[in-house]
């Protein structure tokens, strides 16, 4: 027995430390695996996201450039003593169907077809051409059955890392950006608009915050007054009455499921290029 103990138990140790060390290098070189394979797949993804929001925004830029080579100010109809639309709109349709404006940020990213369809979930996930892409589009709410005769049309987009789509809102939480862009021009097929840009305000998706429709002149005015009282930035001006609304919204990350809502008014643009008589600027205290 006692031999037994003195031939044995000195190899033991050494024979565990040999397993131990075989095992440890198996599991590091299977971590060392399976973290290649991760990056891999990760780095795969992440270039194939890329690869799409690419040919994503290169579809729009072509039709940018497209849509500047075929516009002509005899394009659309003038129904209201506004420009006809700079915008040829029989080939923006001709292309989808869905297209029912085109919105402009001059010196901004924002420079996009707009699509409306009988749901708010489709151009989430769809472009213009209809391809299936996470970039989306921009769209009206399907509530909005009038569209920009409605007393408040509103429009969504995403907010993009790259600022594409509605992603450089974002500037407007910051009043030199605001006074750098208050006005943006909105395209239709029965004429042409100035958005007179009144308030951007952070809202929660957690509950309803956009209004399409107003009871009385009063409502209007609390309305507006509540939008520019809250404003990350002061405009120049306000909204009375009749006036009809456009309101142009995102996700923003102060807080979860959060918005960001930029309102503001719209004004025919007349054959001359300017804005009517009725577009001159409101000041503030025309509503106190």
């Amino acid at each position: 027995m006692n031999w037994n103990t003195e031939n044995r138990n000195p190899v033991r140790p050494g024979r565990h430390r040999e397993r131990r060390g075989k095992r440890a290098q198996h599991w590091l070189r299977a971590g060392i695996l399976l973290s290649l394979l991760m990056f891999v797949v990760s780095g795969t993804a992440l270039g194939l996201q890329w690869s799409r929001y690419r040919q994503s925004e290169q579809l729009y830029q072509d039709l940018r450039t497209g849509i500047r080579d075929t516009a002509s100010a005899g394009s659309g109809e003038d129904t209201g003593g506004n420009r006809a639309s700079q915008k040829d709109f029989s080939s923006l349709q001709a292309g989808s169907p869905d297209t029912v404006a085109w919105i402009t940020g001059e010196d901004t990213p924002i420079d996009y077809p707009v699509m409306h369809t009988d749901n708010n979930e489709y151009y989430l996930s769809h472009l213009y051409s209809g391809e299936e892409n996470r970039y989306g589009a921009l769209f009206v709410d399907c509530r909005n059955t009038g569209l920009f005769t409605d007393p408040n049309t509103v429009i969504y987009g995403h907010n993009m890392k790259n600022d594409a789509m509605f992603g450089s809102l974002m500037g407007y939480k910051e009043q030199a950006y605001y006074e750098e862009h208050p006005t943006m021009t909105l395209y239709t097929p029965d004429g042409d608009y100035t958005i007179e840009l009144l308030s951007g305000t952070l809202e929660s998706g957690d509950r309803e915050f956009v209004r399409f429709r107003f009871e009385s002149e009063e409502d209007f005015i609390g309305y507006i007054q509540s939008l520019q009282s809250r404003s990350t930035f002061s405009s120049h001006g306000t909204a009375v009455p009749g006036d009809r609304l456009v309101s142009l919204c995102t996700c923003t990350y102060e807080q979860n499921n959060a918005r960001y809502l930029v309102v503001g008014r719209l004004l025919p643009v007349s054959e001359s290029g300017t804005q009517d008589e009725k577009g001159t600027v409101r000041q503030q205290d025309s509503l106190q």
